[in-house]
């Protein structure tokens, strides 16, 4: 430890025994729960390389004695799980411009542009962040099947899930 440390306990309370024991008590707790919230991952990986007679044995056993990783090989390929975490980055990208794009800008011209009718409008957004978003599905979908500017139908893509969480 460097002579500018900050943290509660300073140099000179980590040399006192009680305040020692304290530390290093609280150090073996922080690793226990750290052990406790690790194995089940780890149960659950392990358990996923064995093979079902070992699987189901009892007593179990935590290292599997032959690794079998084509049934996960398989379950990737037959689930399809790239194709899956591909959307799922496309949309949660999508959505994080979208939102940062559309409600940066609304934020900044509410609060520093104020505009003639912003308190109102302010008051407007906050209570509609008070309703609960199936309030307004059937127009919503309404909107989306037929794009009122464009005349586009919307469905079977991304751009709805885009558009809401900037709107």
């Amino acid at each position: 430890m460097n002579a500018n440390y900050n943290g509660i306990i300073g140099m000179h309370d980590i040399k006192l025994p009680h305040i020692k024991l304290l530390y290093w008590t609280m150090f073996f707790a922080m690793l226990a729960v750290a052990a406790v919230c690790l194995f089940p991952p780890v149960w659950l990986l392990l358990s996923s390389l064995k093979d079902v007679k070992e699987f189901f044995a009892i007593p179990p056993t935590i290292v599997p004695r032959s690794f079998e990783v084509d049934k996960i090989v398989s379950t990737w390929r037959d689930y399809r799980f790239l194709t899956i975490y591909g959307n799922t980055l496309a949309v949660t990208g999508g959505t994080l411009v979208s939102t940062i794009l559309f409600n940066g800008v609304t934020g900044f011209v509410l609060s520093r542009l104020k505009p003639l009718g912003s308190g109102v409008l302010m008051t407007l957004v906050l209570w509609t962040m008070l309703l609960p978003n199936t309030v307004g599905m059937v127009g919503v979908f309404k909107n989306l099947v037929h794009f009122p500017i464009l005349g586009l139908n919307l469905t079977n893509s991304f751009w709805p899930m885009w558009l809401m969480a900037g709107g």
